[in-house]
């Protein structure tokens, strides 16, 4: 198996633990330092996960609708976002992010001062929101109860497009770092024909259909993530975790069956590490250069 992988770890209690007495940002000769610290069981339903610059990260779990922001240098313990409900998208640069109501109101935060900004929009209510602010941050992608891609203007508060054809469960909505194409990742677990779990790739100008990869064989498409200057889109669902090439969008990578569950992935914004979240109450850290 070529993928250097982490054993597991807990959650969110383990990102702090693990990662407290580094108060330098990460790096990848640390990965393996890392695993031998400690492991702590949250007992919790984890949630997606965001790097916000080099010294934070937020945890959203869904189950219990909060969020939290924890320190990866140290502090106090974590700092709930209060009235937010759940976080489903953070900007590129990590300074505001988007969080959905249960009664489906959609608004915008800054992740600095913590307080809302902005009301963007009414959706139907969708207990597991999923969306990807574009490069510019001008631009929110959020799906509805429909699993339809809904395209907000963040100023003027315009819907400017809906992607529609999924027709399954909304998993992961991602933008490249150039802006020029979305991804959105949807499946369930009882399909059994390719429509039922897929990965669709639409042009972020034109909005037309670009590639379509089925992925019944991963399962639910949990999350997705761009890493490697985009030339890679990973994916992990029920399943394996699969890398796809952005050029070809032919599968170049499979990590096997054992890595069941993933639901968040996010990676560094300074080191080529891979962060995954699973099920089971676990965190990974994933050195993509041995990949």
């Amino acid at each position: 198996m070529r993928l250097r992988l982490a054993c597991v770890m807990g959650f969110a209690l383990a990102a702090l633990a693990l990662l407290a007495a580094f108060a330098a940002p990460i790096e990848v000769a640390d990965v393996w330092r890392l695993v031998e610290e400690d492991r702590v069981d949250v007992n919790h339903y984890p949630g997606r996960i965001w790097f916000l610059g080099e010294d934070r990260m937020l945890f959203s779990n869904e189950r219990s609708r909060t969020t939290e922001i924890w320190e990866i240098g140290g502090g106090d313990g974590p700092e709930r976002i209060a009235g937010a409900g759940v976080v489903f998208a953070v900007s590129g640069d990590g300074l505001f992010f988007a969080a959905a109501a249960g009664s489906g109101a959609v608004s915008i935060w800054s992740a600095g001062s913590l307080a809302k900004t902005s009301d963007l929009c009414m959706l139907e209510s969708t207990p597991y929101p999923r969306g990807a602010f574009s490069p510019d941050g001008r631009i929110l992608a959020v799906g509805n109860r429909r699993d339809d891609i809904e395209l907000w203007d963040i100023a003027t508060s315009e819907r400017l497009a809906v992607l529609e054809g999924l027709d399954s469960n909304l998993f992961g909505v991602v933008f490249s770092s150039d802006g020029s194409f979305l991804a959105v990742a949807g499946g369930w677990s009882g399909g059994t024909s390719e429509d039922s779990s897929r990965i669709m790739i639409w042009d972020a100008e034109t909005f037309e259909l670009v590639a379509d990869l089925p992925t019944i064989d991963i399962g639910d498409n949990h999350a997705i993530v761009l890493a490697q200057d985009d030339t890679r889109l990973y994916s992990g669902g029920t399943g394996p975790l699969v890398g796809w090439d952005t050029g070809s969008w032919e599968r170049v990578y499979e990590a096997g069956a054992a890595y069941v569950g993933n639901s968040g992935l996010a990676v560094s914004p300074s080191e080529p590490i891979l962060a995954s979240a699973y099920h089971s109450g676990a965190l990974r850290l994933i050195d993509l250069r041995s990949i």
